[in-house]
């Protein structure tokens, strides 16, 4: 196999699990044009169509289904073995809501990023984080069902009410006394949190490396 065959194999899987030729440009580093004509070259090798051409992204056909289903762990398992001998300093892109990745997620990371692992980071809200998991934007995301809780908190401030918040969201205010803590329950109401990674994204060391991090420091840690 040419290395020309396998830049077609990897751009043609960025397309596969991404769903679209704009977010496997981004995914890899390339300009749409390319990706297109890369995934026209590999269609006219294999002399068959590999995807449908949709109002907004691509379809996969069964011979595309059937094609990443077969190339996807030698790929990825190559992917993993180049990173581990040749690291690239390539960094992790990790979504979640901003209250909690800069007053919980972030000190957490520290210890990773003094060890030299690079981290970027988008805030958003869950679902425009999640669309962009799925199109290969991110390769983490952390996840909550909570509302935009910003608001709820500046509406309490102003005197607009009572609500219930995460500890961590309101530390400072009940710190410095601008907020007033009015009951403690015994158990405290439950805020379920996923921790999701883009498919393929784990075969990566350092995307690895961060996921077991969170999950053993967030299971460890007091309730937020």
């Amino acid at each position: 196999m040419s290395p020309l065959s396998l830049d077609l194999l990897r751009t043609f899987l960025a397309v596969h699990r991404t769903g679209s030729v704009t977010a496997a440009a981004q995914t890899l580093g390339l300009s749409q044009p390319a990706v297109t004509a890369q995934v026209k070259a590999l269609e006219s090798t294999l002399d068959r169509p590999l995807f449908d051409r949709l109002p907004r992204g691509v379809a996969p056909t069964p011979a595309a289904d059937e094609l990443a289903r077969r190339v996807a762990p030698a790929l990825d398992s190559l992917d993993e073995v180049v990173e581990s001998e040749l690291p690239t300093g390539e960094a992790v892109h990790l979504g979640g809501p901003a209250e909690f990745l800069c007053e919980v997620v972030m000190p957490m990371l520290a210890p990773l990023v003094r060890d030299g692992l690079r981290l970027r980071f988008t805030l958003g809200l869950s679902d425009d984080l999640l669309t962009d998991l799925a199109a290969g934007r991110l390769d983490l995301v952390l996840s909550t069902i909570r509302p935009r809780l910003r608001g709820v908190l500046s509406a309490v401030r102003a005197g607009m009410g009572v609500s219930v918040l995460p500890a961590y969201l309101c530390r400072r205010d009940l710190a410095a006394g601008t907020l007033v803590r009015l009951a403690e329950p015994e158990e405290a109401p439950i805020d379920t949190g996923y921790l999701a990674v883009r498919s393929g994204a784990e075969a990566r060391p350092a995307v690895a490396r961060v996921r077991a991090h969170l999950v053993k420091e967030l299971r460890a840690a007091p309730s937020y």
